[in-house]
C-alpha cells in the first residue's frame, strides 16, 4: 500500500541497508548546515518514517525491489498517490517544512519574470492559489511547445515532448483533460496505468505528442525499463513539488532526479519547472532550501497572488506520515503485580475485565503502564487488595526503547518521539491521539503525565464514549480547556473521534482502524497543510499493511467527499465506493454496565448504540447513492438554538438521506444538544430507531465485531454460546467413533430474539408460491414479532418445481383479539397437516400465519416496494378457522343447488366430522350422478350397486337414509399429506388397494374445511417454507458473525448442506472448488514461507493445512459444526413454536373402554382408520388441555384437570368446544360418531381424568428432575418409534470429521465465487487455516524475496535467450524473471553449484494447474456433480495428458537434463504419440466427430508433465504471484487442447464405461443398459429409474450399446438436472427397513410408525443403536 512505507517494511524484514548512492544521503548532505534541523536524521531512516500514498485502480508489477508499489485488495501491486508528509527523527524531530527562524523567503516576482527565469534555470514557483498555478502552466506550455516546434523544423530533428509529472495516478486523466481544454495549440496525451500494464511499448504512441501527462512512479518505472529517456523530453514540469518529501524517503521524483536526471550533462538535460502550492498564512515561513538543492532549482514567490485558496481545495489537506514501530515481544501474560493480586484474591472479587484490560495495556504500552493501570482502578477493589497496591513500588517509565531496562512498549516509545518533534509548535500546538480502547487511552495520559520532565509542554486529557454520555459539564470543561490551551493533547476513543474542537496541529492514529469515515474524521480534525496526520503501524504486520492500503485508497469521488468532510460540519453523502468496516471498534470496558439505549438486530444479535449510529448512517447513505456523477451534498443540516434557561447554544441536527424507493423515510430531526457532534449522534440514532420501527433497518447495517476479535479473544460461536473448553468437552463426550462426533444443532437467533418482543405490532412477509401441478396457491402472510430480513426465493417440489417469493410489507398494529385469532389460525394449520393434537400459547409462538383476501391479488399493491396489507386480511375467515375446522357443506336454510354452487368451488371437504381424517379437493359438481347412481369409474364403490349402497355397507354410523337422495355428487381428488417438498425427488403419495380414496362424495355427508383449497395448498408448503427461512436466517447470522457479510448468501447456503440433507443442493460442488483453492493457497504459502524445503518436505508441510483433521479442528474451534444442516427435513415434526410443544394426551380411561363403547373400526377391507373412543376423544377434546406451567428450575410439573363442566375455557379448550359446536350445526350427529362426541362433552370417559405430564426441562433445566406426584408407568426400556427418535434428536446431529472438513472447503469455495482469491483468503484465515503470515495475496510477492536475484548459472546456459523467446511464444506472455524459466526447465539430473532444478516449481505448478482446471470444469458444467467433475479433472491433469500436451505445444524441446536415457525415452515417446494423434484425427474425421484422447496406451517419461507444471509455476512466481499471465496461458493454450480432446464422451475408450463411472459418481445405483432384439436390429436402451434416457439401434449389439451410451452422455450434458430430478437413491431406506416396510404394507398395516415397530420387533429388524446412529448421520 504505502509505497515508501512498503519499502521500509521490506527493508525491515530483509535487514537491508540503504544504498550509498541513494538520494537519502544526498539529501542529508545538502541540509546538514541547517542548525535547527541538524541531526534530524540521526536515529530514524525510511524504516521508521514513510510517506503515505493513495493507490489507484491500476496494476503495476514492481520490476525493481526498491520500486515497490501499493497493494490493493485484489492482491495486485498498485502504484500510489503521494500526499505530502514529512518527518524527521532524532532529538528533536521536526514534523514540517515550517522554519520558525525565518520570517520571509525571498522577494516575490511577477509571472513574466518567473517564466523568463525558467528559460535559464530550474525554477520552483511558489503559488498560493490554483488560479495562478493554472495561469503559469498555460503560459509555460505555450512558450515551450512553440519553441520546440521551431527547433525541430529548423534542425530537422525528432520532436521532443514535455513530461508533465503529476503525483497521483488518479490525477493523470484529470490533468490531461484540463490541459487539453486550455486555450493553446498543442496535443496532450496521457500515459496511464492501463497503458503501462499492457505489456507492450506504449510510450511510442504518446511521446510524439507535445505534452505527455504521467505520474512520478510510472515515469520512474518506465525509465528503469528503458522505455523512455529523459533526453526525449525538452521540459519537465512537476505539478506538485510541495508533495515531494526531502528526507530519507525514496519518493519516485527524488529517485528520478538522483538516478537519472543528475547523471545527464547539464548542457543537454531538460529544464525543470516546478510548482509549489502554499497557503498565504504559511507562505512567509516556508523553507524551500532543501527543495532547491534537490531539484537544483531556485524558488520564487508570485506577486499579485490575491485569490484565496478555498477551504475544500485538494491542496489543503494535512501532511501524512506513517511511523513504524517494532513489535512488542511480550514474554509474560501478566505483570508481577497482576499475579500478586490474582493470588491474593481468594474470593475472585476482581472483575475479569480488569485482568483483561491489564493484559491489553501490557501489550500496547508495556509493563510500566500495566502496573500503573491497577493504581487507576484501585477504587474498584477490596480493601486488602487496595493495601497491596498502595504498598507496591511502581517504576517510572523508561521511554528509551534501546535500553535493556526499558519498561514501555516500542509503540509508546515511538509516540513519545512524535510528540517530542512537535515542541516547535509551542503554544499553537494542539494534538488529538485516536485510540481504540478506553483503558489504553487512560494509561497513555497517565504515562505522559509521568514523563512530564521530557515533555513539559504536553498537557493531556482523555475523552471517551463514557465522557460524552456522562457529565456534560465535565465534557464542556475538557473541550474548553483544549480550546484555551490549558490542555493541548486530547486522547480520544473511536466513539469520540468526531469532536467539535479547534483544528489540530497533529492528529495521531494510535491504532489502525479499517474505516474511511474515521480517516475522514481525522482529516477534519487537522488544520490542513499546516498540520500532520500520523499513522502508527507495526513493522511487518500484514494486517496493518492491508488495512492502511484499503483506508487510504481514494478514487476521485472519495477524494471530493473527503474534502467536503474536512471542511463542513454538515458532512457529505459518500459515494458508493466508501470502504467502511462493520467493526464498531468498541472499547469493551466502555460497554460494561452501559445503560445507554440500544437497538438489537434479531438476525445476528448485534447491538447498535448511539455512538455507532453515525457510521451506520454513512454506510446506508453510501449504499443508496447510485448516481454515476458524484456531487457531494450535505448529509446533515445543523441548526443553532439558544437555551431558554441560560442562553447557551444548542444544536439540532436533521438527517437528509438520499431519496430511494427502498427507503420510505422522511428527513429526521433530533432533539437539541449542547454540541454539534452530540446532535449528529442523537439524530442518526433517531433515524435508526424509526427505520427499525418500520422494519426497514437492514441487518447488514448493524456493527459486528470481527471473529475472532483479537489474539486474546477465545470466544466461540456455538449453538449455546459455550466457550472453547466446554465445546470440546461436549463434543468429545459423545464420540461414536474415531471419526464421528455428536454436535448440537444451531437454531436461528432470530426467533429467540423476537419471541420476548410484543408491542402490539406484527411485521408481515408475503409468501407467494407459483403454480404447482397446475393448481393455484394463494399468497399467505407470515407475521413475525420483529421484521424478517430480505429473503431469497426458494424452490419447492412436487414432481415439478416452483418458486416461493417473499415480499416484506408495512407493519400491522394488532389488538389482543386479533392476536388470539391469528394464534388459533396458526394452530389450526399445524393440527390439520401434522394430524396431531398440538396447542401452545401465543407467548411461545414467534410467528403467525394469516391468509390474504382475493382483493389483494386484484389491487396491484403487490407491485409496491413496501405495500400495506392490513386491509387485505380477511379477519372473519381467520376467526372462523380459529374457532372450528369444518362447517356443513349443506345447510337447512338454503336449497341444495345453491349450497353446492357457493361451497364447492375452491373447497376442501371431508366425509367425516372428526378433525384428523382424509380430506379432498373439490373438482366439480356432477349433476349426472347422485347417491343412487352406479359407480362405474370409482374403484372404491365399484363392487356396490350405488354410492348409497356403499355407505350403508361401509360407513359406520350411517342410519341408512338421506334427506336429499337426488342431490348431485361432488367429484374430488385426495388432498396430499404433508411431505418434504424441499426434496426434488419427492413422489406423489400412493395408496394400497384396500385404502383407495374416494372419487365422488355424497354432499349431504360432507363438511367443508374452513380454509379454502388455494390457501390449504399453500399451507401444505409452509413447514418447508419455514424450514428454508430458518436456513436463510442461519446463513445470514453466520455470514455476519464470521465473515462480515463478505460471502454471497446464494453460495454460502449450499455450503452447509451435506448430501444427507436430501435437498436440491448440497456442498459437493463447492467443496470440489474449495478443496482446489485450499491446495493452491497452501502450496503457495509453503513455497513462499519455506524457501529451503524440497518438494517432499513441501508436500508434508502442506498436509498440516489441508488435512481433514486440521480443517475439522479449526471448524470445531469456531463452533461451525452446529451450523451444518445434515438431516433431512421431517415435515411432520414441524410446529409453529420455539418452546417444547404440548400434545394433549389420550385419557387413560378411554384406552380401557371396550371397543363397542364408541368404536368406529373398519372391516378387513374397510376404508376408514380406527376411530374409537380414545381416537375420537383425541380428535375432539384433545384441545381441552393447556401447556403445563414451568415449576422451579424450569421443570414442567403435573397438571390436574378438573371435570370438563367445571373447567374455564383456555385457549385450547375454546377451539375444541367451538369445533364441537360446529359439528352440531348440521343437525344432531348420528350413530357412533354422536356417541363418541357426547361421551366427551357430557361426562363420558374423559370426565374426572387426571393428566400426568411427562417432566421435561425447560430453558436448560435439569433433565433428571421431576416434580410429578404420580409419574406415568412406562416399560423399563420403551421402544421408540422412528418419529419419536427423530423428534428427540432434533437438537443434535452426528457428523463425521470429513463432513466438517468438507464444509470448511465448501465455505472457502463459496467465498471464492463471491469475491475471488482475496475473499477466499480471508475466509480461510477465519476458518483457522494456518496461513498466519499472509494477510492478502500480494503479501506472497513481498515475502518471496528469494526469487529476485537470479543465480549465476542463468548466464551460463548457451542460447538461453533464444530458448526464452521460444518458450515465451508458446506461453504467450513474458517472463519478468527469466532465471525462473531456466529453473523450470532444468531436471534434477543436472547437478552443480547454484544449479536449481524444477522440483519446487513443479510442486507449485501442480497446485496451480489443479485449481485452474477445476475452476474451468466448474464454470463449464454448471450442474454436474462433484463426481462427474472429478472424472473430468482427473482426465485433464494426469501425467498422460500433460505429456501429450507438452509434445503438442512444443515445450518438450526445451527440457534440460543430463541423462541419455531420458533423451531416448523422450524421443521415442514423441514419435509414438504423434502417430497415435494422427490415427485418432483420421478416425474422428471419418466418424464426423472431434478427436478424443489418444494418449492412454502410451506411457510417458515423467519429465514431460513435470516440465509443464514447472513452467506454469515459474510464470506465476515471475509475475509476483499474480494470476494474470497464468490465466492467459491456460485460456490460450490449455483450454483449446482440452476442448478438442477431453469431454464427457471421451473420458475412456468406451462410452459405456464412462457412463457407468459417471452414474456411480452421481450416486445413482438404479441404472442399466437393456438390450432387445427387434428383427435384424438390436435396440439398446439406457434406463435410469425406469426412465429411458437414450436409445440406439444397430445390427451389432456392441455398436448399439456404444451408441446408446454415447447418446446418454450427450443427453446428460444437455439436461444436467436429469439425475437430480429422477434419482432418489440417496434418500432411500436401508434394505432391512425397506423389507419391514414392504411386509407391513402387505399385512395391511400402512405407514404408522407404532405399527411399523410392531412388525420390526416380530421380524427382528428393530435395529441396533449403531443402526439408529447411522440413520441420524
Amino acid at each position: 500500500m504505502l509505497k515508501i512505507w512498503k519499502q521500509a517494511w521490506k527493508n525491515s524484514e530483509a535487514g537491508a541497508t540503504s544504498d550509498p548512492k541513494n538520494i537519502t544521503s544526498h539529501t542529508v548532505q545538502n541540509h546538514s548546515t541547517r542548525e535547527n534541523l541538524s541531526d534530524v536524521v540521526a536515529k530514524n531512516s525510511a524504516e521508521t518514517v514513510a510517506e503515505i500514498t493513495t493507490p489507484t485502480n491500476g496494476v503495476v508489477r514492481p520490476r525493481d525491489p526498491d520500486n515497490l508499489s501499493l497493494v490493493n485488495g485484489d492482491g495486485l501491486a498498485r502504484p500510489a498517490k503521494r500526499r505530502k508528509m514529512e518527518a524527521f527523527a532524532g532529538a528533536p524531530i521536526s514534523l514540517g517544512l515550517l522554519d520558525l527562524t525565518q520570517d520571509a523567503y525571498r522577494t516575490p516576482l511577477d509571472q513574466q519574470d518567473i517564466l523568463s527565469r525558467a528559460q535559464i534555470d530550474n525554477v520552483i514557483a511558489i503559488v498560493e492559489t490554483a488560479h495562478v498555478k493554472h495561469s503559469l502552466i498555460r503560459q509555460m506550455l505555450a512558450r515551450s511547445v512553440d519553441a520546440e516546434r521551431r527547433r525541430a523544423a529548423d534542425d530537422d530533428f525528432e520532436r521532443r515532448t514535455i513530461l508533465f509529472v503529476v503525483d497521483d495516478n488518479s490525477a493523470i486523466s484529470r490533468y490531461a483533460t484540463d490541459l487539453a481544454n486550455l486555450d493553446g495549440d498543442f496535443q496532450v496525451s496521457a500515459y496511464t496505468l492501463a497503458m503501462h500494464t499492457a505489456g507492450t511499448d506504449r510510450w511510442s504512441r504518446v511521446r510524439n505528442h507535445d505534452i505527455v501527462v504521467v505520474s512520478a512512479n510510472l515515469l520512474l518505472d518506465s525509465l528503469q525499463e528503458r522505455s523512455i529517456n529523459l533526453l526525449q523530453s525538452h521540459l519537465l514540469i512537476i505539478s506538485d513539488a510541495d508533495r515531494i518529501p526531502t528526507v530519507e524517503a525514496p519518493h519516485p521524483m527524488i529517485r528520478i532526479i538522483a538516478e537519472y536526471y543528475s547523471m545527464l550533462d547539464p548542457s543537454i538535460r531538460p529544464p525543470i519547472f516546478s510548482l509549489f502550492t502554499c497557503t498565504a498564512g504559511r507562505k512567509d515561513r516556508v523553507n524551500l532550501s532543501r527543495h532547491e538543492a534537490l531539484l537544483d532549482a531556485v524558488a520564487y514567490s508570485i506577486q499579485g497572488d490575491d485569490h484565496p485558496l478555498p477551504d475544500g481545495d485538494t491542496f489543503n489537506r494535512p501532511m501524512e506520515v506513517v511511523f513504524l514501530y517494532d513489535p512488542h515481544r511480550v514474554k509474560i501474560d501478566e505483570t508481577s503485580l497482576a499475579q500478586r493480586l490474582r493470588e491474593a484474591d481468594k474470593g475472585e472479587s476482581i472483575p475479569p475485565r480488569l485482568f483483561k484490560n491489564s493484559r491489553r495495556v501490557l501489550r500496547e504500552l508495556g509493563r510500566c503502564a500495566a502496573d500503573l493501570y491497577w493504581r487507576t482502578v484501585v477504587d474498584q477493589l477490596d480493601q486488602h487488595l487496595q493495601h497491596i497496591i498502595s504498598n507496591w513500588t511502581f517504576d517510572m517509565p523508561n521511554v528509551d526503547t534501546t535500553s535493556p531496562r526499558t519498561n514501555v512498549a516500542p509503540k509508546f516509545g515511538k509516540l513519545v518521539e512524535v510528540l517530542k518533534a512537535c515542541e516547535p509548535y509551542a503554544e499553537e500546538f494542539r494534538c488529538v491521539i485516536l485510540v481504540r480502547r478506553r483503558a489504553v487511552a487512560n494509561m497513555i495520559a497517565e504515562l505522559l503525565r509521568q514523563i512530564d520532565d521530557e515533555l513539559e509542554f504536553i498537557h493531556p486529557a482523555v475523552v471517551t464514549g463514557e465522557t460524552l454520555a456522562g457529565d456534560s459539564d465535565m465534557q464542556a470543561e475538557i473541550l474548553g480547556n483544549f480550546t484555551a490551551g490549558l490542555c493541548n493533547v486530547l486522547i480520544v476513543t473511536k466513539a469520540s473521534e468526531d469532536l467539535d474542537v479547534p483544528k489540530c496541529s497533529v492528529v495521531i492514529r494510535f491504532n489502525v482502524l479499517d474505516s474511511q469515515l474515521s480517516y475522514a474524521n481525522s482529516q477534519a480534525l487537522s488544520a490542513g497543510r499546516q498540520s500532520h496526520l500520523v499513522h502508527m503501524a507495526e513493522r511487518g504486520n500484514n494486517t496493518h499493511h492491508r488495512i492502511l492500503s484499503h483506508v487510504t485508497t481514494l478514487d476521485s469521488k472519495l477524494q471530493e467527499w473527503l474534502n467536503h468532510m474536512a471542511s463542513n460540519p454538515c458532512g457529505a453523502v459518500p459515494p458508493g465506493s466508501l470502504h467502511e468496516s462493520i467493526d464498531p471498534y468498541r472499547s469493551d470496558d466502555e460497554d460494561i454496565g452501559n445503560s445507554e439505549e440500544s437497538l438489537k438486530d434479531p438476525v445476528t444479535s448485534a447491538l447498535l448504540f448511539k455512538k455507532d449510529a453515525i457510521g451506520v448512517i454513512y454506510r446506508l447513505a453510501a449504499s443508496l447513492h447510485k448516481a454515476e456523477d458524484f456531487t457531494p451534498r450535505p448529509l446533515f443540516d445543523i441548526q443553532t438554538l439558544r437555551s431558554e434557561s441560560d442562553g447557551s447554544p444548542l444544536f439540532k441536527c436533521t438527517v437528509h438521506l438520499p431519496e430511494s424507493p427502498s427507503l420510505p423515510l422522511a428527513p429526521v430531526t433530533g432533539p437539541p444538544c449542547p454540541t454539534v457532534s452530540e446532535a449528529r449522534r442523537v439524530a442518526c440514532f433517531q433515524v435508526c430507531k424509526e427505520m427499525a420501527d418500520k422494519g426497514i433497518l437492514d441487518y447488514h447495517l448493524f456493527p459486528q465485531t470481527p471473529f475472532p476479535e483479537a489474539a486474546d479473544s477465545q470466544s466461540l460461536i456455538s449453538a449455546d454460546n459455550v466457550n472453547a473448553e466446554e465445546a470440546v468437552k461436549t463434543e468429545s463426550s459423545a464420540v461414536a467413533s474415531i471419526a464421528t462426533h455428536c454436535y448440537p444443532r444451531k437454531r436461528p437467533d432470530f426467533w429467540a430474539n423476537s419471541l420476548p418482543v410484543w408491542h402490539g405490532r406484527l411485521y408481515p412477509t408475503i409468501a407467494t408460491p407459483g403454480t404447482l401441478l397446475d393448481q393455484h396457491h394463494a399468497p399467505m402472510l407470515i407475521l413475525t414479532r420483529l421484521p424478517l430480513p430480505e429473503l431469497s426465493p426458494l424452490n419447492v417440489w412436487s414432481l415439478h418445481s416452483t418458486q416461493v417469493h417473499f415480499q416484506r410489507a408495512a407493519p400491522i398494529d394488532i389488538d389482543e383479539e386479533q392476536l388470539n385469532a391469528l394464534r388459533g389460525y396458526t394452530i389450526r394449520i399445524c393440527r390439520l397437516h401434522t394430524n396431531k393434537p398440538f396447542t401452545c400459547t401465543a407467548e411461545s409462538m414467534p410467528y403467525f400465519f394469516a391468509p390474504l383476501a382475493k382483493t389483494w391479488e386484484d389491487s396491484g399493491a403487490q407491485r409496491e416496494y413496501f405495500p400495506s396489507v392490513a386491509e387485505h386480511i380477511p379477519w372473519d375467515d381467520v376467526r372462523l378457522a380459529a374457532e372450528r375446522h369444518i362447517t356443513p357443506l349443506l345447510t337447512p336454510d338454503k336449497p341444495v343447488e345453491q349450497c353446492l354452487e357457493e361451497n364447492v368451488p375452491d373447497a376442501v371437504i371431508q366425509d367425516r366430522m372428526v378433525e384428523f381424517t382424509m380430506r379432498y379437493y373439490t373438482v366439480g359438481i356432477r349433476p349426472d350422478l347422485n347417491p343412487l347412481t352406479k359407480a362405474d369409474d370409482s374403484v372404491r364403490e365399484l363392487p356396490y350397486g350405488s354410492f348409497f349402497d356403499y355407505c350403508k355397507a361401509r360407513k359406520h354410523g350411517f342410519e341408512g337414509w338421506l334427506a336429499h337422495p337426488d342431490a348431485p355428487m361432488v367429484q374430488v381428488l385426495p388432498a396430499p399429506p404433508l411431505v418434504n417438498n424441499l426434496n426434488p425427488v419427492i413422489k406423489p403419495p400412493t395408496y394400497p388397494v384396500a385404502r383407495t380414496p374416494a372419487k365422488y362424495l355424497i354432499p349431504e355427508l360432507c363438511h367443508k374445511l374452513t380454509i379454502p383449497a388455494s390457501s390449504y395448498r399453500t399451507t401444505l408448503l409452509l413447514p418447508c417454507v419455514m424450514r428454508r427461512i430458518d436456513d436463510q436466517l442461519l446463513i445470514k447470522e453466520l455470514n455476519a458473525k464470521l465473515f462480515q457479510h463478505s460471502i454471497n448468501e446464494r453460495y454460502l447456503l449450499p455450503a452447509l448442506f451435506p448430501p444427507s440433507a436430501d435437498t436440491e443442493f448440497d456442498y459437493e460442488r463447492l467443496e470440489f472448488l474449495g478443496d482446489a483453492y485450499l491446495k493452491y493457497l497452501s502450496s503457495t504459502y509453503c513455497f513462499v514461507t519455506m524457501p529451503r524445503k524440497n518438494e517432499g518436505a513441501l508436500h508434508y508441510a502442506r498436509q498440516r493445512f489441508i488435512s481433514n483433521k486440521a480443517l475439522r479442528t479449526g471448524s470445531v474451534r469456531l463452533g461451525l459444526p452446529s451450523y451444518v444442516q445434515s438431516k433431512a427435513f421431517v415435515a411432520k415434526l414441524w410446529t409453529p413454536s420455539v418452546a417444547p410443544e404440548f400434545e394433549e394426551p389420550k385419557p387413560k380411561t378411554a384406552a380401557a373402554a371396550p371397543a363397542a363403547a364408541g368404536t368406529t373400526t373398519e372391516k378387513a377391507n374397510g376404508d376408514t382408520t380406527a376411530v374409537g373412543a380414545s381416537a375420537t376423544a383425541n380428535a375432539v377434546t384433545n384441545e381441552m388441555s393447556m401447556a403445563a406451567p414451568a415449576g422451579e428450575n424450569g421443570v414442567k410439573v403435573e397438571t390436574i384437570m378438573a371435570p370438563a363442566d367445571k373447567q374455564a375455557d383456555t385457549p385450547g379448550t375454546s377451539i375444541a368446544r367451538k369445533d364441537a359446536a360446529a359439528v352440531g350445526t348440521s343437525g344432531a350427529p348420528s350413530g357412533k360418531d354422536a356417541a363418541a362426541t357426547d361421551s366427551l362433552g357430557n361426562g363420558g370417559p374423559g370426565k374426572d381424568m387426571k393428566m400426568v405430564v411427562q417432566t421435561q426441562p425447560v430453558n436448560g433445566g435439569d433433565q433428571g428432575a421431576s416434580t410429578s406426584v404420580e409419574p406415568p408407568k412406562t416399560p423399563a426400556t420403551p421402544k421408540r418409534s422412528k418419529k419419536k427418535r427423530q423428534k428427540d434428536e432434533m437438537d443434535v446431529q452426528w457428523l463425521g470429521d470429513k463432513v466438517c472438513a468438507d464444509v470448511v472447503e465448501a465455505i472457502i469455495g463459496a467465498a471464492y465465487l463471491s469475491g475471488g482469491q482475496e475473499v477466499a483468503l480471508r475466509a480461510a484465515k477465519v476458518l483457522n487455516v494456518g496461513v498466519t503470515e499472509i494477510e492478502q495475496w500480494s503479501d506472497f510477492g513481498r515475502r518471496a524475496s528469494f526469487v529476485h536475484v537470479p543465480p549465476s548459472t542463468a548466464r551460463s546456459v548457451e542460447s538461453f535467450a533464444d530458448m526464452l523467446r521460444a518458450v515465451e511464444r508458446i506461453v504467450g506472455c513474458k517472463f519478468e524473471k527469466p532465471h525462473l524459466l531456466l529453473q523450470a526447465l532444468t531436471h534434477a539430473s543436472i547437478r552443480g553449484y547454484e544449479v536449481l532444478n524444477y522440483d519446487r516449481l513443479e510442486f507449485l505448478g501442480d497446485a496451480i494447474l489443479d485449481f485452474l482446471v477445476i475452476r474451468y470444469v466448474y464454470e463449464r458444467h454448471h450442474h454436474l456433480s462433484s463426481g462427474g467433475l472429478t472424472l473430468l479433472k482427473v482426465a485433464m491433469v494426469s501425467n498422460h495428458v500433460l505429456a501429450a500436451f507438452c509434445v503438442s505445444c512444443g515445450l518438450w524441446r526445451y527440457a534440460l537434463h543430463a541423462s541419455p536415457d531420458y533423451a531416448i525415452a523422450i524421443q521415442a515417446y514423441v514419435e509414438q504419440i504423434n502417430i497415435a494423434r494422427d490415427r485418432e484425427e483420421r478416425l474422428a474425421a471419418s466418424e464426423g466427430r472431434l478427436p478424443g484422447q489418444y494418449w492412454h496406451e502410451i506411457e510417458p517419461p515423467k519429465i514431460l508433465p513435470d516440465v509443464v507444471e514447472a513452467v506454469l509455476g515459474a510464470l506465476y512466481v515471475s509475475d509476483g504471484f499474480s494470476e494474470a499471465n497464468i490465466v492467459n496461458f491456460f485460456d490460450n493454450v490449455f483450454r483449446p487442447f482440452y476442448d478438442r480432446h477431453i469431454r464427457l464422451q471421451t473420458l475412456s475408450q468406451h462410452p459405456k464405461k464412462t457412463l457407468f463411472e459417471l452414474m456411480q459418481a452421481e450416486g445413482c445405483h438404479e441404472h442399466s443398459i437393456v438390450r432387445e432384439i427387434e428383427g435384424y436390429f438390436v435396440r439398446a436402451d439406457v434406463v435410469v429409474h425406469d426412465v429411458v434416457l437414450a436409445s440406439a439401434s444397430d445390427p451389432s449389439t456392441a455398436a448399439a450399446v456404444r451408441r446408446a451410451a454415447l447418446w446418454a452422455l450427450d443427453a446428460l450434458e444437455g439436461d444436467p438436472d436429469f439425475i437430480a430430478r429422477t434419482c432418489d437413491c440417496g434418500s432411500k431406506p436401508s434394505k432391512k427397513k425397506q423389507k419391514a416396510m414392504d411386509m407391513a404394507t402387505a399385512a395391511g398395516y400402512g405407514d404408522d410408525d407404532d405399527e411399523m415397530l410392531a412388525v420390526e420387533s416380530v421380524l427382528g429388524l428393530g435395529g441396533s443403536p449403531e443402526d439408529r446412529m447411522d440413520e441420524g448421520r
